[in-house]
């Protein structure tokens, strides 16, 4: 089976817009953003929640971008052999810099991402649909047991952008349901958390939306491995940061 066309083949939008290379600098700045509130978060007093929440725009926009590389690759073996070898690459600093911080330390966002595009790979490549959802379904489950960064909900939806191909606002309309489903247990469970912490977190998540409904459809300046190779980076820097600053 063909891949479906990329998200963004469908819709560009004339005489402007934000092209592919200023979307990756968007989500690397605010994943930095998030990430840095972890360096010191009892300094930081309101300012962490705030912090954390902008980080929340991060995850969507990259799981958007990959949907893009994903439709518009030569060769997706190739592809997600140099996610692998990135994930592989980025534990060591990822379990560093949030061990301290965190009571569970699991697997990062390249393992996420990762997981959403065998799903992709397996649906549009597998000739018998049964085991093509059977596979997708233990991908995903995956996601929550192996407890990668975002876990199933993080696998869900890099799947479904990828399989969403060029329809943006019907994957757009989805994602914004993924964030309800995943913000309905917590109000149910602990309203007042909710409703204080994880509102603002899933709203700051859904405007990642605005971001990719200003995409031109354009690729922009090429970056190669660069943001690969920030992820990774950025951990160990912010790592050494905290080590000097507790020395």
């Amino acid at each position: 089976m063909d891949r479906v066309p990329a998200l963004n083949a469908g819709a560009q939008i004339k005489g402007g817009g934000l092209s592919s290379f200023w979307l990756k600098i968007i989500a690397c700045a605010v994943m930095l953003v998030d990430h840095s509130a972890l360096v010191a978060p009892a300094a930081l007093g309101g300012w962490y929640t705030a912090m954390r929440c902008v980080g929340r725009i991060a995850f969507p926009l990259f799981a958007y971008q990959l949907a893009s590389g994903y439709a518009h690759t030569s060769d997706v073996r190739r592809y997600m052999l140099r996610m692998a070898a990135f994930a592989v690459i980025s534990q060591a600093p990822f379990y560093m810099f949030l061990s301290p911080v965190s009571h569970g330390v699991g697997l990062n966002i390249f393992f996420t991402l990762l997981l959403g595009v065998m799903c992709a790979y397996v649906n549009d490549n597998c000739p018998w649909k049964w085991a093509a959802v059977t596979f997708c379904g233990l991908a995903i489950a995956a996601g929550d047991v192996c407890d990668v960064d975002y876990g199933a909900w993080g696998v869900t939806l890099v799947f479904m952008f990828c399989a969403c191909g060029p329809d943006r606002r019907m994957a757009l309309a989805m994602f914004a349901a993924l964030a309800a489903v995943k913000f309905a247990p917590q109000m149910l469970t602990a309203p007042w958390m909710a409703l204080s912490y994880y509102l603002p977190m899933t709203l700051c998540t859904l405007a990642s939306s605005a971001l990719m409904m200003a995409h031109s459809g354009r690729r922009g300046r090429r970056t190669g491995l660069a943001v690969y190779i920030f992820y990774p980076a950025h951990l160990a820097l912010l790592y050494a940061v905290r080590a000097l600053l507790v020395r």
